[in-house]
């Protein structure tokens, strides 16, 4: 399929128009703030909001959806994330409100005070809570294409919604980016009030903050959205890419994590929060990760997954050590991903 034959679906336009609408709000977030890393993130988030407006349209193309399966599917997006934003938008407008008409709950509610107010000392907790998650994260979209394969097996042997022109791999993909995109949204939206108008957020996003915000996130946004919007344009990539990018981001990274916290004890010259022992871990790991993910899709393939783990498991290691100016979140999964898609491609022309 050429470029110039891709079906744009109409239906793909409101969450374009979401998308591009948090590039614009985290462009002003970034122009408004004084906080240098704030303002920094802020931009790279806008510019990785903008990516998902430009593979919005493309997304469902390839997946053997109909024209008119892929106005269904962007149809139902349109609808979760209206729902979601609007009853985002009613939450904090209300907030915004009840503490107008209250100037002494304003001024109580500040983030300041917030801060000050946070329990020390669970770091520890916190950081193992947010591996955990990622992983969690990673193996949801598993579950998401064995539910939604085996649905559209049945589907079609019942002769059920073939009218629409949906396919197993199209629902699957769509599923993958609701949650995705609906957890990003939302935890951006959260971040926004909580650095601009923190009085706006109700009490059960405090409460939720209080206990999974670190320590170098407090002035700026959470590291998680990088990783949940670097996760969408791969969802387009072979399964083989797909997998082993979000397993070296979660898994790889959290061996590393949590060997290095529990046995590092050679710290690196360039970079005093890694040691040996959690680059090892994390190295070995993705590894392994990367190379059962790709004898699994294709068990007689053994020099594209040999050639895919080692290039993959190396990579990961270089970015743990040497890249410390930006989150590993953003290097994890757009540049490794990138880096992993390529590979595979070459690869599989030897």
């Amino acid at each position: 399929m050429t470029f110039l034959m891709v079906y744009f679906s109409l239906h793909a336009l409101p969450i374009i128009f979401i998308n591009a609408g948090f590039v614009v709000v985290l462009l002003w977030h970034g122009k408004k703030t004084k906080v240098p890393e704030s303002r920094r993130d802020g931009f790279f988030l806008a510019g990785t909001y903008a990516l998902s407006v430009v593979i919005t349209p493309f997304l469902l193309n390839d997946t053997g959806c109909t024209n008119a399966g892929q106005d269904f599917l962007f149809l139902l997006g349109t609808l979760f994330f209206g729902s979601v934003l609007s009853l985002l938008v009613i939450i904090v407008v209300r907030n915004r409100v009840i503490n107008n008409r209250n100037p002494r709950s304003k001024e109580e509610l500040t983030y300041e005070r917030f801060l000050a107010a946070i329990p020390v000392g669970d770091d520890t907790r916190r950081d193992i809570s947010r591996k955990v998650l990622h992983i969690i994260i990673s193996v949801t979209p598993i579950i998401v294409y064995a539910i939604v394969f085996n649905a559209d097996a049945f589907f079609k042997s019942q002769n059920i919604l073939q009218e629409y022109g949906v396919s197993g791999l199209g629902a699957g993909r769509g599923v993958n980016v609701l949650i995705y995109w609906g957890f990003a949204y939302m935890v951006t939206f959260e971040d926004l009030f909580r650095l601009n108008a923190f009085y706006c957020l109700p009490g059960w996003g405090r409460t939720w903050l209080r206990f999974s915000l670190e320590q170098k996130e407090r002035l700026t946004f959470v590291a998680a959205v990088p990783f949940l919007l670097g996760h969408a344009p791969f969802l387009m990539a072979p399964f083989p890419v797909f997998f082993s990018m979000t397993f070296v981001a979660s898994v790889g990274d959290a061996a590393s994590s949590m060997v290095g916290k529990r046995f590092g004890i050679h710290f690196f010259p360039r970079n005093h929060k890694k040691t040996g022992e959690g680059l090892a871990a994390g190295m070995i790991v993705s590894f392994i990760a990367v190379l059962l993910v790709n004898l699994y899709f294709d068990l007689a393939n053994w020099i594209t997954a040999f050639g895919m783990a080692t290039i993959l498991a190396c990579v990961y290691g270089i970015f743990d050590i040497w890249v410390t100016k930006f989150d590993d979140n953003l290097t994890n999964t757009f540049i490794l991903g990138a880096i992993a898609w390529i590979s595979y491609i070459l690869l599989n022309l030897i």
